[in-house]
């Protein structure tokens, strides 16, 4: 049976909800029959402000950045052809290509690979520029920007693809192409935001450190 990934998002969603909800009743009976307990309530004084005082810090993580790059490197991809138009060309089937398509396969592939050219350059000497101070490749300036570098190369592969092979005739078609998963960006979103509130509740009730 084929599971519809839209409907399977908002039931994890639901199921976040309801969990939340069933912690702040919890931590509340809980606190409430053992106040001598390291668990905190949600309804108390202290627990709605932290709650209501804490909301946006808890969700702007590094964590939404990513959510939103994943979508527009998909969208990209997926508009393109240029996924699709590779796996013809590398799958003994290239006859199923136009010339035009070839040539920009070929064409992408080549800054493909100056592109990982140019991140092996900033990477893999010793000293090099996004090494961290001890010479290490995680954690370092390249680890913690490892996502966005994946997503500019999807999204300029993408690019370049559909320009060489006609998929995109314009900048206007372009940003529709990159933008053209946004669809999924609302029930992502939505699931992203209960599930950090839910996380980070239960460190808060149970008094987990988060530094």
């Amino acid at each position: 049976m084929r599971i519809n990934p839209e409907k399977l998002v908002y039931r994890l969603t639901l199921a976040c909800a309801l969990a939340q909800v069933a912690l702040v009743l919890l931590s509340w009976l809980w606190s409430a029959a053992m106040p001598d307990s390291s668990v905190r309530s949600l309804l108390s004084s202290q627990g709605i402000r932290w709650f209501f005082g804490g909301f946006v810090g808890h969700v702007a993580s590094p964590f939404l950045v990513w959510l939103l790059l994943g979508v527009w490197a998909v969208g990209s991809l997926r508009s393109s052809g240029v996924v699709t138009s590779a796996v013809h060309f590398f799958a003994s089937t290239p006859s199923l290509l136009t010339p035009l398509q070839k040539f920009a396969v070929r064409s992408t592939l080549a800054l493909l690979l100056l592109e990982g050219g140019a991140v092996a350059v900033l990477t893999l000497p010793p000293h090099a520029i996004l090494l961290s101070v001890t010479g290490r490749l995680f954690p370092s300036s390249f680890s913690m920007a490892l996502v966005p570098i994946v997503a500019f190369v999807c999204v300029t592969v993408s690019m370049f693809y559909g320009l060489l092979a006609g998929t995109f005739r314009s900048l206007s078609d372009v940003c529709r192409g990159i933008c053209s998963t946004n669809h999924a960006l609302g029930p992502l979103a939505l699931l992203y935001v209960v599930a950090c509130q839910l996380f980070h509740s239960l460190c808060y009730v149970f008094s987990v450190s988060m530094a």
